[in-house]
C-alpha cells in the first residue's frame, strides 16, 4: 500500500478508463484534501486501480476498472484491515450495478446495509420548543459530550463519524446544533448540518440514550428548519436498519428518493 503524494497520480488514472465502473465519486478538491491530510493510499490492482482512504479507524475502499475488464479486475487488499466500500445507485437494477457488486463480492466484501437518500422540500414551518428545552449552536466547550454522543450512537466504520479535527471544524463553523435542557444545561441530543447553497445536508443526528423516543431529535430538527431560509431543501442518508430514524424523518416531512447506497464491509483476517 503506497501513500499518494501528488494529485496528478490520481487525476490521470481517474481519467484513463472509458466506460469505467467505479465507486470514486470524487471532486478534485476531495482528492487534494485527502492527499494533503496524508489519508490516500494506492493498492496494487490488476485491470484497474484501487485506493484506500484512511481516516482514523475508518478505511474506505475505492476501485476503478473498465466495463470490459470488470470480470477480471483483481486487487490485493492489505491484511489485518477493516474496510468499507459504498456504491451509490438508483433503485432500478442494471448490469453495471450488478458488476459493481460482483467486484466487491470477489474481493471478499460482504453486503452490510442499504441506505436511502431522503429529502425534505422547502416549506413554511412555524415551530417552538417545549418550555424547558433550548435549541442552540454548539461550541468548543461542548466537544466532549458531542463526541461521546456520536461515538455511542454510530458505527465507526460505516457511519463516517467526524474525527477530532473535523469535529472541531464543524463546531467552529457553527454547523452542530444541540437540544439542551435549560434548568440543568444538559445536552439531550445533537445534529450536524452541512449547508451547501440552497441544500443543507443532515449528516448525523443522535440523542442521549435515556431520552430516545421522547421527541428530542424531532424537536431539534423542526426548530432548526423553522429558523432557516424557506427555500432551503434538506437531504440525508439513512440506513434501512435504522427504522426509528426512518420513521422520524417521514413524520417531519422527508420523502424517499430513488437514490440508494450499498454499504459493503470486509473485516480483518
Amino acid at each position: 500500500m503506497r501513500k499518494i503524494s501528488d494529485y496528478g497520480e490520481v487525476k490521470g488514472k481517474l481519467a484513463s478508463s472509458k466506460g469505467s465502473i467505479s465507486n470514486c465519486y470524487w471532486m478534485p478538491e476531495d482528492v487534494i484534501r485527502m492527499i494533503g491530510a496524508g489519508q490516500l493510499y494506492e493498492v496494487s490492482a490488476t485491470d484497474g486501480f484501487a485506493w484506500i482512504q484512511q481516516n482514523n479507524a475508518r478505511n474506505q475502499f475505492f476501485y476503478q476498472t473498465s466495463q470490459g475488464k470488470a470480470d477480471s479486475y483483481k486487487c490485493s487488499l492489505p491484511k489485518g484491515m477493516n474496510c468499507v466500500a459504498e456504491i451509490i445507485h438508483l433503485t432500478v437494477p442494471s448490469q453495471r450495478l450488478e458488476a459493481e457488486r460482483q467486484i466487491l463480492n470477489r474481493l471478499g466484501f460482504q453486503f452490510t446495509d442499504l441506505a436511502r437518500m431522503m429529502v425534505k422540500k422547502p416549506e413554511d414551518l412555524n415551530f417552538s420548543t417545549s418550555d424547558n428545552h433550548r435549541i442552540r449552536q454548539a461550541n468548543r466547550v461542548d466537544y466532549d459530550i458531542i463526541h461521546m454522543l456520536f461515538t455511542d450512537a454510530f458505527d465507526e466504520l460505516t457511519d463516517a463519524i467526524p474525527v477530532e479535527e473535523e469535529l472541531c471544524q464543524y463546531l467552529s463553523n457553527g454547523e452542530i446544533w444541540v437540544n439542551e435542557e435549560i434548568t440543568s444545561q444538559k445536552i439531550l441530543g445533537c445534529a450536524l448540518f452541512e449547508p451547501s447553497g440552497k441544500r443543507t445536508w443532515i449528516r448525523h443526528v443522535t440523542v442521549e440514550k435515556s431520552m430516545r423516543g421522547k421527541g428530542v431529535a424531532k424537536e431539534l430538527l423542526q426548530m432548526y428548519i423553522s429558523q432557516r431560509a424557506q427555500d432551503t431543501e434538506y437531504s440525508l442518508w439513512v440506513k434501512d436498519t435504522n427504522e426509528a430514524a426512518v420513521s422520524l424523518y417521514r413524520k417531519i416531512g422527508f420523502e424517499e428518493t430513488k437514490r440508494q447506497m450499498d454499504i459493503w464491509t470486509i473485516t480483518a483476517q
